[in-house]
């Protein structure tokens, strides 16, 4: 199968009848687990208040994986980014406020920026005239009297931007992690480390993805398992979103139009000057010797991304191939056309991630930080190296060899990525107070699943006691006649499958 076409990139897993049944909105939802239970409510934790491409898609995983009567996404900055196709997201405070009753998990859904600082953080996260409120107080204020300010703000008190402790206005929630990653643990502070090391001590599960999160951890006695991104199964729970050929974005039918025989997805967020000049030849270069055009965008700031940026590397890029920043600050539009390039090659982790589940070949910048060999050096197949060399005059053959990797290996390793994803969320919901939603991530086909649901109705309605509370639920609605069987369910199945309808 072709990497980049879309029949081939939603697997099963995408199909709508398993993406958009029973989700939930981001503020309530009618439905449950279980009819004579407290609410399960989850706090999907992290920079959600950030313009970052990872850290806007997670929520919506994370959302479809478990099953949640109620989930809000909370950050340090209280904000609606669904203009970009993201969430409406509450400060901690606000959030503990809202979620007072029922069983509420914290759910921690990764990303580089969890361990941030709190006030740089925070200064990360505002905008507008709050954004120059702070960049003036770190100016004047000491560092007690910033810290302060910040709390108040946002109702967060760990020294970490997003690390949420089980205690004080979330005492008794249970916690748990997903996709933590400590790129250099040695730049966490002492009170910094200590907080970290008690939260993920008192949580229920901690998957980590990268070496260096969990020799920290545990050193440090914490037990925790390795799982990769939850990005790595972004197409297979988020098909509706990403839609089909039927319906294109104008995005990205531009650029099909545009760039015929593909493209090359090009993140430009966090290049080192120095390295601006060597990394627009090689890319160049490339694309020429494979006619592909060169789409830029920046994973870091969607939505504000300053003209002079802009300018700047379309320019750098465009001096010898053709090259276009990207016409589209929605985060579906950016991934498909991610999800639809011909190679990808940027400085973001997340994008490298996106390409891979994809099954997209992909290469990225060196990092003084070293997070993208950290993850890769788990989670990347062999064939592929993490990043290029410390020699840019070798960079063009680098991105040509990464490029020509067989399309079979890189779809044997993003199945394998999902599977290994799955089965970390499977020992999560094991160790957690968190229920699967039904059917994510699992492999059943459509006509089982009817199949199945039809059995779960035959059971609900077994006896005048259950088809009275059932008639309850469903108020205006006549169930008096409704005595489904699994016979009957199947049966309709079984026909509708031989109609081909």
């Amino acid at each position: 199968m072709a990497a980049n076409t879309d029949s081939s990139c939603f697997s099963k897993y995408s199909d709508d009848s398993f993406n958009t049944h029973h989700l939930p909105s981001t503020s309530t939802a009618p439905l449950s687990n279980k009819l004579d239970k407290k609410n399960s409510q989850g706090l999907l934790v992290g920079p959600s208040d950030c313009r970052r491409l990872g850290a806007q898609l997670r929520p919506h995983i994370f959302s479809r994986l478990f099953h949640l009567d109620t989930y809000r996404c909370a950050g340090l900055v209280s904000k609606d980014l669904s203009e970009i196709g993201g969430h409406q997201v509450l400060n901690f405070g606000e959030a503990a406020l809202e979620l007072e009753d029922g069983d509420l998990s914290l759910i921690h859904i990764g990303c580089d920026n969890t361990v941030s600082g709190l006030v740089s953080g925070y200064h990360s996260a505002t905008e507008g005239i709050e954004r120059n409120r702070v960049r003036n107080l770190i100016q004047l204020a000491d560092r007690d009297e910033m810290e302060g300010y910040v709390k108040r703000r946002s109702g967060q008190t760990s020294p970490l931007a997003y690390v949420l402790a089980p205690k004080g206005s979330y005492s008794g929630s249970d916690l748990s992690f997903f996709g933590l990653r400590l790129p250099e643990p040695s730049v966490l502070e002492e009170d910094q480390e200590e907080h970290l090391v008690y939260c993920t001590g008192e949580a229920s599960f901690v998957g980590v993805s990268g070496h260096n999160a969990e020799k920290f951890l545990t050193e440090r006695g914490v037990n925790c398992e390795q799982m990769p991104c939850g990005l790595a199964v972004l197409p297979r729970l988020c098909g509706k979103q990403l839609g089909n050929n039927r319906k294109l974005s104008p995005a990205i039918k531009n650029l099909r139009d545009r760039f015929g025989k593909g493209w090359i997805a090009v993140e430009v967020s966090d290049i080192p000057e120095r390295q601006e000049n060597d990394f627009a030849t090689a890319v160049s270069s490339l694309a020429a010797a494979k006619g592909w055009g060169i789409v830029i965008y920046s994973a870091k700031s969607i939505g504000s991304v300053p003209d002079t940026t802009r300018n700047k590397w379309n320019l750098l890029l465009g001096s010898i191939g053709e090259a276009v920043w990207f016409d589209s600050d929605n985060i579906w539009d950016i991934t498909r056309m991610i999800g639809n390039a011909s190679f990808y090659v940027g400085s973001c982790l997340d994008s490298r991630i996106i390409a891979s589940s994809f099954c997209v070949p992909r290469i990225n910048t060196p990092r003084a930080d070293h997070r993208n060999v950290d993850y890769c050096s788990v989670w990347e197949m062999e064939s592929l190296p993490a990043v290029l060399s410390d020699e840019p005059e070798l960079w063009a053959s680098e991105m040509d060899t990464a490029c020509n990797v067989d399309r079979s290996l890189l779809q044997e390793h993003a199945e394998a990525t999902a599977r290994a994803f799955f089965e970390g969320f499977s020992k999560a919901c094991e160790k957690t107070e968190l229920s699967p939603r039904l059917f994510a991530g699992e492999t059943i086909d459509h006509h089982q699943a009817v199949a199945h649901g039809q059995k779960i109705a035959a059971d609900w309605m077994k006896t005048a006691e259950d088809r009275k509370r059932f008639a309850k639920l469903n108020q205006g609605r006549d169930f008096s006649k409704s005595k489904p069987t699994v016979k009957d369910g199947v049966k309709k199945v079984v026909q509708k499958f031989k109609s081909g309808s």
